[in-house]
């Protein structure tokens, strides 16, 4: 068993950036912690997220779109919690280009608290992209693939279901047909007919 921890901005995002991905090793049998910072209004339905690709959570309550208002040290300190409670081995976050700047903070956070210290649990720290944020900065370039069923893939679309009120209609690139068009693009670049794509920030074997 492995024990994963994903730290996002603000609720949806591990779903749209990680989900199939979460579910993967759920059914592998590692246990996953979910770290959400900003309080939004897509709070609640966290949870039923949580119960359809079986993550634990915890919710922060820093502000939505003002985490650059809060000082950095505070935030890099609530993932040291997480670590030190949880004991990753594996860390999945925001890619540290997105146009998102609360995306940005926080990866600027998790690469911190992540550092390679002798006592550190985490071997592996891979930063995702998430659908309207990632693609509209440009410049991400996935190195790690995770290939999906479609089994996996569904239920990443039932978690985002849950969040149906942030998503938006096609063609937004938040948009249902537009999550599975990435989806499937991902998937043929491995030869697979779904994936989820990263940028490995550290490994360490």
């Amino acid at each position: 068993m492995t024990n994963v921890l994903v730290v996002v901005s603000h609720p949806d995002d591990e779903s749209l950036m990680c989900g199939a991905t979460i579910a993967k090793h759920v059914s592998a049998g590692d246990k996953v912690f979910v770290l959400v910072f900003c309080e939004t209004r897509a709070d609640e339905v966290l949870v039923h997220a949580a119960s359809v690709l079986g993550f634990e959570s915890r919710q922060c309550e820093f502000q939505d779109q003002r985490l650059d208002e809060s000082a950095l040290v505070d935030i890099i300190q609530e993932v040291e919690i997480a670590i030190t409670e949880w004991a990753p081995e594996i860390v999945y976050t925001h890619w540290s280009g997105d146009l998102n700047r609360d995306h940005r903070i926080v990866s600027e956070a998790v690469d911190v608290a992540c550092r390679p210290k002798p006592e550190s649990s985490v071997k592996l720290l891979l930063q995702g992209e998430v659908s309207s944020s990632t693609e509209w900065a440009g410049g991400f370039n996935p190195t790690w693939f995770e290939t999906l069923t479609d089994e996996l893939w569904e239920r990443k679309v039932a978690a985002l279901f849950c969040y149906e009120e942030e998503m938006r209609p096609f063609p937004h690139a938040r948009s249902f047909p537009a999550i599975d068009a990435l989806g499937r693009y991902r998937g043929a670049t491995v030869g697979a007919r779904w994936a989820e794509a990263f940028e490995v920030r550290r490994v360490m074997r």
